[in-house]
């Protein structure tokens, strides 16, 4: 059940409100083969809902790892006013600050493990997060994306079946990482 995870009501109520608004959303990956597979999945899923949805993958010489302000503010720039981040973000403090500072919510979704404060984030979906008794914590970054969108799916009314299409991608992630 992908509401035993830590903040997924949260998370999967924000991204319907995002859905059911028309809101611009950017998902944010990380380049490795999970993170891009977490954004071709979850960029599929809003886009299938009708969402004017982007996608910001990092360049690891650019802009680091994880979460970036330059990132952020690639987000605001294009109107979006949601990003999913997914495989990356759990350590991410202060840009969730900075997030919140220019106006743009954020959901985490990532499963890496947790440093001594969880980010402020409209909702931070990380098995590993130690306040978090989801009872599997080996899911790949894009399993937990994969929660996320069933979770969703549940809020907005519509079948789990809806969910299954990206199970392959969720299966390259977790092979791959």
């Amino acid at each position: 059940d992908p509401f035993r995870m830590r903040d997924m009501e949260a998370g999967a109520e924000r991204l319907a409100a995002a859905i059911r608004g028309g809101e611009r959303v950017m998902v944010y990956g990380d380049y490795d083969v999970d993170g891009t597979t977490s954004t071709a999945m979850m960029l599929t899923f809003l886009q299938s809902q009708g969402v004017d949805a982007s996608f910001f993958i990092p360049n690891r010489f650019e802009h680091g790892y994880g979460l970036s302000r330059h990132g952020l503010d690639l987000a605001a720039a294009r109107g979006a006013t949601l990003v999913v981040a997914l495989d990356c973000g759990i350590t991410a403090v202060d840009e969730a600050a900075y997030a919140r500072q220019i106006g743009v919510d954020l959901i985490i979704a990532d499963h890496h493990t947790a440093g001594e404060t969880i980010p402020d984030a409209a909702a931070v979906l990380d098995p590993k997060r130690p306040d978090c008794d989801y009872p599997f914590d080996g899911l790949s970054g894009c399993g937990v994306g994969f929660k996320l969108i069933q979770a969703t799916l549940r809020v907005l009314g519509l079948p789990d079946e809806e969910a299954w299409p990206y199970l392959d991608l969720v299966a390259v992630s977790t092979a791959s990482d």
